[in-house]
């Protein structure tokens, strides 16, 4: 028999049949028939028959469906469990033909076994205490007898040790022909392989497994550091490259190296990505489905190239300890739960792959095949192979398939393709020769992504007292006084510190915006993290802190915001209105480089301005210094580290700092 489940439909008569009245379904009972299979089909598919199982299983491993399993079968007449009386509305009668006892065909225990496996995986009756067996009443008892049920075991059983290399007989030409056939196979979740597209030579040369989501569409890019990137997830990475140059495809896990990736990066949004496309394509959608870089498991599959997830975390309980647990492509993940007066050690991170058989494992297992909506057997030959070999989650149910007028049986896992003709043995797709497109190929040289400054590049050394605040009344619209330096104010002034560039108007997001042309973006906009924004509650503040600024002014900007923050006043910023933004001044006399806003170079930022008020707005008097919102103590040491503050310009900008004097 197939590995593939095939059931045929014949209906019983109506008669055979109820509601089940809001029941849920508790458990499977079985029957047995020594009738023939057609016999005992015709016999409940009578017009007058009042008595039917949803399932019948025949000698030679037919299974016959005669019962929706929405509707309560008539198969148990009498019968009761403990004071549990109709059992046919709480139940799945599945009779299987022969007497008690009787040596049962092979075929017949595989039927079986799978269909048993399939609707216990349906309907979640995991427990042994759901199988039942059903005999007739003795002499003298009005009622049927229920007694526990074990599935029969495989008998002569394929051994496990079957994942040599292919057969001798087998020529590289026909290995390439059907590397190429158990290739496309891979496309449950994505298209079929394109063996001219880089991502795809780039994964299968690499061994990255089957494809967890189809290639990213150019509105799905990732825009990082003012670069685009095109990306498509695998099972054990993600290829991607800039743009579209094609032929420079790179990896996650290079990008990565063993360490997390910090928030803001590259390689941050990228694991985040595969994170929800794992999750997107999976069957269930159990706890929580977040990525969260300060959890272990997360930290853990990323470090370890175990792949994204397949489902969210949860809890389940095993002979009364608790786990939390995680499926990923490649292993799943899960940590004991402490007692109540305990904690929990959330970095004891263990997997599947290395916990001793039990029943432990045994869940686990069962709960990595229901993430891919795949029935657990574990008895099959492809799961024993998948096992021994680590090639991680299913993504398919074994189904069979003609290659050269050959059925073979395949099943797809998230690292590897297993097949097998017949009753033979099961081999692995990554031990067939390769085609030479994939054998030879070779990504271009990428050019590096930007780099990312660190959030500290230099330590402030405050006067002793602190910077000293200038003279004069505070509460003064005058205080503080400019500084004994000016602000940049032509094209010239800002190119020549921070490099020129050709731009565009485009006031497709911004009335004001432009668009810059050449690599200028790429070379000379970095991002940073000020760690004095996270946390804070500061309104439309990044949560990471991370903003995008000029590669020559990080060092002063760091060293401005702490000072702040050792002068006490960070309490004074209140809002965050953004850093580097591609645009003209606003209200602007033309469109020449004259009229650029210095957040065009990426070195200016805006705080504590309110559109609904104007609080701090343009022409607005700046909030004085005991009002909320007032920058202007803050603007009183900014000139210390080169800023200039707007509300020193003709027309007033009290949001508004900008670099005006670049310290290295």
């Amino acid at each position: 028999m197939s590995e593939q489940l095939s059931i045929q439909w014949r209906a019983a008569a109506s008669s055979a049949s109820e509601s089940r009245r809001g029941a849920a379904i508790t458990m499977i009972v079985f029957h047995d028939d020594p009738s023939p299979a057609e016999q005992a089909i015709a016999r409940w598919s009578a017009r007058a028959s009042t008595r039917s199982p949803h399932y019948h299983i025949a000698a030679d491993g037919t299974i016959t469906q005669l019962v929706d399993e929405a509707r309560a079968a008539r198969h148990s007449g009498l019968a009761k469990l403990g004071r549990v009386r109709n059992i046919d509305r709480i139940s799945i009668g599945i009779v299987i033909e022969g007497a008690p006892r009787a040596a049962r065909s092979r075929d017949q225990v595989i039927a079986l076994r799978r269909l048993t496996l399939d609707i216990q995986h349906r309907h979640g009756l995991l427990a042994e205490a759901a199988l039942l067996h059903w005999a007739p009443p003795r002499p003298g008892v009005a009622y049927g007898t229920l007694t526990p049920f074990t599935l029969p075991p495989l008998p002569e059983a394929p051994p496990v040790a079957l994942l040599g290399a292919p057969a001798i007989d087998d020529t590289p030409e026909r290995q390439r022909a059907l590397w190429l056939f158990l290739q496309n196979e891979t496309a449950a979740r994505a298209s079929g392989f394109n063996i001219g597209a880089a991502f795809h030579l780039h994964a299968a040369k690499h061994g990255f497994g089957a494809p967890i989501a189809p290639g990213s569409p150019r509105s799905a890019w990732l825009t990082v550091n003012g670069r685009q990137y095109n990306y498509q997830h695998f099972a054990r990475d993600t290829a991607f490259n800039e743009g579209e140059k094609w032929a420079e495809v790179q990896t996650l896990s290079d990008l990565i190296a063993g360490n997390f990736p910090a928030p803001g990066t590259l390689a941050f949004e990228l694991l985040k990505s595969s994170f929800n496309a794992g999750i997107a394509g999976s069957r269930t959608k159990n706890g929580n489905t977040q990525f969260n870089p300060g959890w272990a498991f997360h930290r853990t599959a990323a470090e370890q190239r175990l792949g994204p997830a397949l489902s969210g975390s949860y809890r389940v309980t095993v002979d009364g300890q608790q786990y939390s647990m995680q499926v990923f492509c490649g292993d799943v993940l899960y940590t004991p739960i402490a007692a109540p007066e305990t904690k929990t050690n959330w970095n004891d991170v263990r997997k599947l792959s290395e916990t001793p058989p039990g029943p432990l494992s045994s869940l686990l297992w069962a709960e990595m095949y229901k993430a891919s909506g795949v029935a657990f057997d574990p008895a099959s030959p492809f799961h024993q192979a998948a096992v021994a070999a680590r090639i991680g989650a299913p993504l398919t149910d074994a189904y069979q398939k003609e290659f050269q007028g050959i059925t073979l049986t395949i099943q797809v896992f998230a690292f590897d393709t297993l097949y097998r003709v017949g009753n033979g043995p099961v081999r692995r797709q990554s031990q067939l020769a390769l085609p030479p497109q994939v054998e030879q190929w070779k990504p271009k040289t990428a050019t590096p992504p930007p780099v990312v400054e660190p959030a500290v590049t230099r330590q402030t050394t405050l006067p002793t007292g602190g910077f000293p605040m200038p003279p004069g009344d505070r509460t003064s619209p005058q205080w503080p006084p400019p500084p004994d330096f000016k602000p940049l104010v032509t094209a010239a002034q800002r190119q020549a510190l921070f490099g020129a560039y050709e731009f565009v108007p485009d006031p497709s997001r911004d009335k004001d915006g432009i668009r810059i042309l050449g690599s200028w973006e790429q070379e000379n906009i970095v991002t940073v993290q000020i760690p004095q924004l996270i946390g804070r509650n500061i309104r439309g503040a990044p949560a990471n802190g991370a903003i995008r600024w000029h590669r020559l002014a990080v060092n002063q900007l760091l060293r401005l915001w702490k000072a702040w923050e050792e002068a006490g006043l960070l309490d004074r910023v209140i809002i965050w209105n953004g850093s580097y933004s591609p645009r003209f001044i606003r209200g602007r006399k033309d469109d020449t480089a004259d009229s650029l806003s210095n957040h065009a170079f990426g070195t200016a930022f805006d705080i504590n301005y309110d559109p609904a008020t104007n609080l701090n707005g343009l022409n607005a008097v700046p909030a004085l210094v005991g009002q909320p919102g007032s920058v202007r103590e803050l603007a009183a040491i900014a000139r210390h580290f080169g800023f200039y503050w707007g509300g020193h310009f003709p027309r007033l900008d009290g949001m508004h700092f900008e670099v005006a004097v670049v310290q290295p």
